[in-house]
């Protein structure tokens, strides 16, 4: 007659064989570890909206022709902003101000694809707002 292995035992041995593997880190990799240099937020910032850029030149105009699109709308109301409207916006964007909209028009390879704001404060990042205050 078989006994069966409790659950707990097969979890403490997995946790054993699991912890047993930080023992055979070496000291010159913890060393180089802490030789590693995190950046400021400042720079954080400056480096996503680098990447950011990149992304809305190369890679939006070329999924936007791929998927037949030739405008695309992202729409905010405020403090309720789409889940894409933080990473189409530089750094730091906390908020959208108001009713805020973001908008990408493709005229095609040579041109390229226009992007226009329309908020009451605008947005920074290349963005033309369009925005008219009523009267």
């Amino acid at each position: 007659m078989s006994r069966k292995k409790s659950p707990v035992v097969f979890g403490l041995l997995f946790l054993a064989v699991f912890l047993s593997g930080f023992s055979v880190c070496r000291a010159s990799d913890l060393s180089a570890a802490a030789d590693l240099q995190v950046l400021s937020l400042r720079q954080q910032a400056d480096q996503i909206n680098t990447w950011m850029e990149t992304r809305l030149t190369t890679v939006l105009p070329a999924l936007m022709r791929r998927a037949g699109i030739d405008m695309w709308l992202i729409i905010n109301r405020e403090y309720n902003e789409d889940p894409l409207y933080f990473t189409m916006v530089p750094r730091p964007a906390l908020y959208s101000s108001g009713t805020a909209a973001l908008l990408f028009h493709d005229k095609g390879p040579q041109v390229g694809v226009e992007r226009f704001c329309s908020a009451p404060h605008g947005v920074n990042g290349g963005y033309k707002n369009i925005w008219r205050p009523r009267v």
